[in-house]
């Protein structure tokens, strides 16, 4: 297992490509979609996976469902940071909300995660789904 700290793997630093996009899923049916246009669909992941900026989450209990759009945060585009920026849909009743996924680790199968508690070093966690490509190296 390589677990990336401060590095930038290629594949993510590149500009948007087929390297990220396709399906990702979770443990429990958590499921992100990100297409090459630069939007996002997800379904099923924990409300714990992700920060709310505002005092009143999201009504409902379980599991959140959204899109938007994502953008790798950082100057120029180079960044080792996913940025999740939802649209008013699914639990999200307006577009003010945002998340950040970060990498866990690389290889065939890569993983990412939900960065939302500094003091836990890996929050929930996505991983490509078989089949798509490519291996990151």
């Amino acid at each position: 297992m390589a677990v990336v700290g401060r590095y930038i793997p290629s594949w993510l630093a590149a500009t948007k490509t087929a390297h990220r996009t396709g399906v990702w899923k979770g443990t429990g049916g958590g499921r992100v979609e990100f297409d090459g246009d630069g939007t996002f669909t997800m379904s099923g992941i924990p409300r714990s996976a992700i920060e709310f900026s505002f005092i009143d989450p999201p009504p409902g209990k379980g599991n959140l469902s959204g899109r938007g759009n994502w953008n790798l945060r950082g100057d120029d585009g180079r960044s080792g940071t996913i940025e999740l920026n939802f649209a008013a849909a699914g639990s999200f009743s307006d577009d003010s909300e945002s998340t950040i996924l970060q990498v866990e680790e690389e290889g065939d199968r890569p993983k990412l995660y939900f960065d939302t508690n500094p003091d836990k070093q890996y929050g929930y966690t996505i991983r490509r789904e078989t089949g798509e490509p490519p291996r990151i190296r």
